[in-house]
């Protein structure tokens, strides 16, 4: 992304970005643009030189026309009257309420084949029946999907699933919605994709070619370690899942190849320290589709050498020929979360609307309904997700990682403005993620082969 900024030849019409990062890295230098996403490297003799340029930008505009166009064009220096800060909120207003995208979540059920200690579900105090999704409550989210891609200004749907664990009904539910609405949107010219989070226990070759055939092109699946650590928090009534999950990984990214797999590993104090043993597990997968990311469990909070076990483990799996995912920095993506979207909603099994699936499915959270008319109701609760922006607070605003982080995702921006209370280290992704920014950069750089 680049910046259309006009160059001026008056004095003092020139500045530097507040979103710059310079980051030594073996004898070289990268420079990082956080607002537009753009980087580039120097050797470190070059560097010394340039940066005595950027302290003095009169004298580098007048000397050096040419390089200096550049660093305006990929947004390092900014015309002294440009507010990134109002352009960043433009940017993510304009993602926000995004009219030409629709993206729909569906909890098929809460009921899960395995009961992990953590479960976000369990813990939430959700009830958790082993009830499904009705055909009536199927048959009108059919139609109020169908009215959406009917939209003429709607170009991609995305159908996500969640639970629970949304492939215990895969036949019942997730197979005749997906495929009426796939074919309701070839008809409308509407691109039609799909994700889903599931622990992978009950893919089999059955689930993945019709998958294939259904334009599922992301899943995310997660692990808890090495297999003696997973087996102990995910197993189905004490049967070890590990082996399965991997078989099932390896079988599906050699199958559906145009689709990405994120393999989220949860981490406590003591995952970290075998979690390299997953690589020679994992030999015979297809590496161009997996994306490591790890993630601490939101239950532990940030331990003694967590970054440095981290990294080790990240290293590993990047010299494996793993692509990486720091869940935290999300350049470009102008929102935390993509329920943090007007146009993206979840519906759990029993018709209720949300904002948010990270939370139990109660009154309390609860925005709306499906009705038999075909419509959803919104309550007011809908409006004070939107009262504010997520990054409407004295933290992020003046924080220089907001354009890659995002701010705070709509459920938890809204419950810090109902609670002044909260530490909002304890809440900022940047201060839980255990990666540093730099990393994030040093990564970016690698993965563009700049280094």
């Amino acid at each position: 992304m680049v910046l259309n900024i006009k160059l001026k030849s008056k004095k003092n019409e020139f500045k530097l970005s507040n979103y710059n990062y310079f980051v030594e890295h073996k004898k070289k230098v990268i420079y990082y643009n956080g607002l537009n996403d753009n980087l580039f490297v120097l050797k470190d003799s070059e560097h010394s030189k340039v940066k005595n340029l950027l302290s003095n930008l009169d004298y580098f505009n007048y000397q050096f026309p040419t390089f200096f166009k550049k660093f305006v064009y990929l947004g390092f220096i900014i015309d002294s009257n440009f507010d990134e800060l109002l352009y960043y909120k433009n940017r993510v207003k304009n993602s926000i309420e995004d009219d030409s995208f629709y993206q729909l979540t569906i909890n098929p059920t809460l009921k899960c084949n395995f009961s992990c200690w953590y479960c976000s579900i369990h813990l939430a105090g959700a009830k958790r029946k082993d009830d499904y999704i009705s055909e009536s409550t199927m048959k009108n989210i059919i139609n109020i999907s169908k009215n959406k891609i009917s939209n003429k200004k709607l170009k991609i749907f995305i159908l996500e699933w969640f639970g629970g664990e949304p492939l215990l009904f895969y036949n019942e539910v997730i197979k005749p919605i997906s495929n009426e609405l796939f074919q309701y949107s070839k008809i409308n010219n509407v691109k039609f994709e799909q994700h889903i989070t599931t622990n992978g226990f009950l893919i089999d070759s059955y689930m993945i070619e019709s998958m294939s055939k259904l334009n599922f092109n992301s899943f995310q699946i997660t692990l808890d370690g090495d297999k003696r650590k997973h087996n102990k928090v995910r197993n189905e009534n004490g049967k070890p899942s590990y082996s399965r999950i991997i078989n099932n990984v390896k079988q599906l990214s050699n199958s559906i190849r145009n689709c990405i797999i994120y393999f989220r590993i949860n981490y406590d104090k003591k995952t970290l320290l075998n979690v390299n043993r997953i690589i020679n597990d994992l030999n015979g997968v297809n590496n161009n589709v997996i994306i490591i990311s790890f993630h601490r469990l939101f239950q532990i909070s940030k331990f003694k050498k967590e970054e440095q076990l981290l990294h080790n483990s990240r290293k590993a799996f990047e010299k494996a020929g793993f692509k990486l995912h720091s869940w935290a920095y999300q350049p470009n993506r102008s929102f935390a979360c993509g329920l943090d979207r007007i146009n993206h909603l979840a519906i759990n099994y029993d018709g209720n609307v949300f904002k948010c699936n990270a939370r139990d499915y109660s009154d309390k959270y609860k925005v709306g309904e499906v009705l038999a008319e075909n419509n959803i109701v919104f309550n007011d609760k809908l409006r004070e997700y939107y009262k504010k922006s997520t990054y409407d607070n004295d933290y992020c605003i003046s924080c220089k990682h907001l354009p890659i982080c995002a701010g705070l995702c709509i459920q938890r921006a809204k419950e810090f403005r109902e609670n002044t209370k909260t530490n909002f280290s304890d809440i900022c992704v940047v201060e839980n993620t255990g990666v540093p920014i730099t990393s994030f950069i040093i990564q970016k750089a690698k993965e563009l082969n700049y280094i």
